[in-house]
């Protein structure tokens, strides 16, 4: 499916909404990236959302309006980054494609969602993106992380339970969550630092980002 002006249009006003500077080259790749998830969701399933501007809108501007919060909370030049359950690449693979100096890993256990990504990442041409097809609790790099994300991960608990030998001891976890849930329970050890309501353009649904640290 090839989107038209109108969802690039959606995309550059989206954008200027959240406050989130983005060059015509990154535009360019965001749609391609759109593209590709819809060309191979007629086969795999990637995604339940079926129209370009839904494309749009519940996944580039749900991605993208965490930008701003991870720019003012991680304060390295350098940021080693592992998006859990990345799924088609969500958020990890944005995150890489706007933030070149992330280096980011996306990890799935589904062999046709990684499938996917190692696709994605050598059509859109990212040397920031590492793909790794293994289930979190099994995976055992040789270095840690600055950052985790995770997006709609089944609970916070879990996500850190299953991930939290792959965190630096300063690092943070980016937890993005539909409904804010009050006193859900953390691992011993960890606690909420904030929690930010999001404003996603175009997207009448409730969007929460957790920051999460030892």
């Amino acid at each position: 499916m090839k989107f038209t002006t109108n969802e690039v249009d959606q995309l550059r006003k989206g954008c200027t909404l959240i406050n989130v500077s983005i060059t015509d080259a990154q535009i360019h790749q965001l749609i391609q990236y759109a593209e590709l998830i819809m060309k191979w969701n007629k086969v795999y399933n990637l995604t339940a959302i079926k129209t370009a501007s839904d494309m749009v809108t519940h996944h580039l501007l749900d991605c993208l309006s965490v930008l701003p919060t991870l720019d003012r909370v991680i304060h390295k030049e350098s940021i080693r980054l592992l998006d859990i359950g990345s799924g088609a690449g969500l958020p990890g693979i944005v995150f890489a494609l706007m933030r070149p100096n992330f280096s980011v890993v996306v990890l799935d256990a589904v062999q046709k969602k990684t499938a996917f990504m190692r696709q994605a990442v050598a059509e859109l041409g990212l040397n920031n993106v590492a793909v790794v097809h293994n289930r979190i609790e099994q995976y055992q790099p040789n270095f840690e992380f600055n950052c985790i994300t995770a997006r709609a991960f089944s609970s916070l608990f879990d996500l850190i339970e299953y991930s939290s030998h792959l965190l630096q001891k300063d690092g943070m976890y980016m937890a993005m969550k539909g409904q804010h849930i009050d006193h859900e329970k953390l691992p011993a050890s960890f606690k909420v630092v904030y929690v930010e309501q999001l404003s996603v353009p175009f997207l009448n649904e409730v969007r929460h980002v957790y920051q999460i640290t030892r």
